[in-house]
C-alpha cells in the first residue's frame, strides 16, 4: 500500500524524491495503527477529534500546502 502511495506522490511531482517512500510509509503506518487499535479498544478518544488529526498528519505529509488549517476547512468543518 504504501507502495501506491510513493507512486502516486511520484507522479504528482511532489516532494524531493528521496523523502517520499518515508513519506509514504508514514502515512499508510499511521492508519495502519489507527485500525488496528480501534479493532482492538474501540474509539477510547473522541472518534472526530482522532479522525481530523489523522487527517491533518496525511495532508502536512502528503500536499504541498499542508491541507486543512493553513487555507482550507478542515473536514469536519465541511
Amino acid at each position: 500500500m504504501a507502495g501506491a502511495i510513493e507512486e502516486g506522490l511520484d507522479r504528482a511531482g511532489r516532494f524531493d524524491s528521496g523523502t517520499r517512500r518515508i513519506r509514504a510509509v508514514l502515512a499508510f503506518g499511521q492508519l495502519e495503527y489507527l485500525a488496528k487499535r480501534w479493532l482492538r479498544v474501540g474509539w477510547v478518544v473522541d472518534r472526530e477529534t482522532c479522525l481530523q488529526i489523522l487527517t491533518d498528519s496525511w495532508c502536512h505529509l502528503l500536499t504541498e500546502n499542508g491541507g486543512p488549517g493553513r487555507d482550507q476547512p478542515s473536514a469536519s468543518s465541511a
